[in-house]
């Protein structure tokens, strides 16, 4: 898979995942809660910044459009980026609005305790859509292919949708099901199970509603299903078996199954070729720790 020569354009909630690790030995005399003494803290990227990390550790090209607020958190998530090697320019910096950020309390065996959210999910500003729709028009020429990374913190809007769906590119989205109606007409989604069943508003067995995800949205589907694997609606229903030997930590599953998908079609691969890839690929992300560095490329074998 050759992945030099593709470019992805990444929109979407950006966000820092911000971890607090520390001893808990002792119980709080206060309370029944444990008593965490903090010996370090670390931060990585979340959300749509996530998915392009993915993206460029494959040895593809990716940019985001997002928006951060103008504070510590906004900066510490826009430096995480350069260093990545994500193109950030087409970040917008909103000094009313703050940077989405988990902040998750671990142990240092990494359980975790607690995970308290800072977010503001009110759509975007006018002037803020503008802007991005401005900027997908300007980049869909150099574009491969386009995802849209939807966690309904506001930055998705239907215009935002209808602009890439313009660009004539094939559009591939991580959607929530507050937002599914607004995905009518993409390429391919890629739900889990449980954001599914929302959508199509059944609990049925998983391949009726891949089925009528399918046909409710006018679109492909590539649904995952935790250990029971995913599953590929198109013009016909592939099922794709779990390939994690252990599970231990399933944040960013999602973007790095979007993240490769997008990477290996954009690399000429068809789409039951790329699902396989992207299956591989989140066997290998809920095998290891959110903070540990990881090497898709090279795990992968590419």
């Amino acid at each position: 898979m050759k992945t030099e020569d593709v470019n992805v354009l990444i929109i979407g909630d950006l966000m820092l995942d911000r971890y607090l690790i520390g001893d808990n030995s002792r119980m709080s005399p206060e309370a029944p809660v444990p008593v965490i003494k903090k010996e370090d803290t670390k931060d990585v990227l979340g959300g749509a910044a996530n998915v392009a990390k993915n993206i460029v550790e494959l040895g593809a090209n990716a940019e985001i459009i997002g928006v951060i607020g103008n504070e510590e958190e906004g900066n510490a998530l826009k430096k995480l980026a350069d260093k990545a090697g994500i193109k950030t320019d087409a970040i917008i910096i909103d000094n009313n609005r703050p940077t989405t950020v988990k902040n998750r309390i671990v142990t240092k065996s990494f359980q975790q305790l607690l995970r308290i959210d800072s977010e503001y999910t009110e759509s975007i500003t006018p002037a803020d859509e503008e802007k991005i729709i401005n900027t997908i028009n300007e980049k869909a020429k150099d574009v491969s292919i386009i995802v849209l990374s939807d966690y309904a913190k506001g930055v998705i809007t239907k215009n935002i949708v209808e602009a890439a769906k313009q660009t004539g590119k094939k559009v591939l989205v991580d959607p929530k099901p507050s937002n599914a109606e607004l995905f009518k007409g993409v390429e391919i989604i890629t739900p889990n199970l449980k954001e599914s069943q929302e959508i199509v508003k059944s609990d049925g067995a998983p391949e009726e509603i891949g089925k009528k995800l399918a046909e409710q949205l006018e679109c492909k589907v590539l649904m995952t299903m935790g250990a029971e694997g995913m599953m590929l609606i198109s013009d016909k229903v592939e099922h794709i078996p779990i390939e994690a030997k252990e599970i231990f930590d399933v944040t960013g599953a999602g973007d790095t199954v979007i993240a490769v998908l997008s990477v290996a079609l954009a690399s000429g691969l068809n789409e039951l070729e790329s699902a396989k890839i992207a299956n591989k690929a989140a066997g290998i992300v809920i095998g290891k720790r959110r903070v540990n560095e990881i090497n898709l490329k090279e795990e992968l074998g590419l």
